[in-house]
């Protein structure tokens, strides 16, 4: 089931309160508070409109902001799936786990990484630019990019793909200019691997520094 939340949400005073999501919760820009204990359940959806995304902690910020003196305040699983769906431009935000099951971006005004992410299953592409800024968006070998595209959105920043050993390998580095608005993908094709690894692709405004000059590529 999906249920929107319309308004804030406060879950009481009693700090031994658990607010458990297994299926989907979309945020938009309303928070949940409260003493009671947060968990994104695995295979729980999570849809983010805060423009700080989510933190950890019990710090006072993003669309969960629950306080308890009950350990764990705020549990977010790695093999939960998160949409960034705001309005204004967002970032992750510390609560948002180095490993997640999918991760989709729908906001037109972009979103910023706020640390090293690995993709277990789907990198989805609705609306808007995904910033890693200095941090790698790291997709595992099984790992799939879904929608990206000039009219969508794209990574802008480092991405990062796992490879394990085989033949036939393909994949398309979602990537491309924030200031220029430039969707520029690389595409890999028939690649055979003889051992597994991670291939990182960036986008830099600047020529690259090892071509000739006048070599009439850029």
């Amino acid at each position: 089931k999906a249920v929107t939340l319309n308004n804030n949400l406060n879950t009481g005073s009693y700090y031994g309160r658990q607010f458990t999501v297994g299926g989907t919760l979309f945020c938009g820009t309303s928070i949940v508070s409260g003493s009671g204990q947060f968990f994104l359940n695995a295979g729980g959806t999570l849809g983010i409109g805060d423009t700080n995304g989510i933190a950890s902690g019990t710090t006072a910020s993003g669309n969960i902001q629950t306080t308890t003196s009950v350990s764990p305040t705020r549990t977010f699983s790695s093999a939960a799936n998160y949409i960034y769906n705001g309005i204004a431009a967002q970032v992750t935000g510390s609560g948002l786990p180095t490993t997640v099951a999918s991760l989709t971006i729908s906001n037109a005004n972009g979103v910023g990484l706020s640390r090293d992410v690995l993709v277990n299953g789907t990198l989805t592409f609705t609306s808007g630019r995904l910033k890693t800024s200095s941090n790698i968006l790291r997709l595992v070998a099984a790992a799939t990019v879904s929608g990206a595209g000039s009219s969508t959105g794209w990574v802008v920043g480092n991405l990062s793909k796992s490879f394990d050993v085989g033949q036939n390998w393909s994949f398309r580095f979602e990537l491309g200019d924030d200031a220029a608005s430039s969707y520029t993908p690389a595409a890999l094709a028939s690649m055979g691997v003889g051992t597994a690894g991670t291939l990182t692709a960036t986008v830099t405004a600047s020529p690259e520094p090892n071509l000739a000059s006048g070599s009439g590529i850029s």
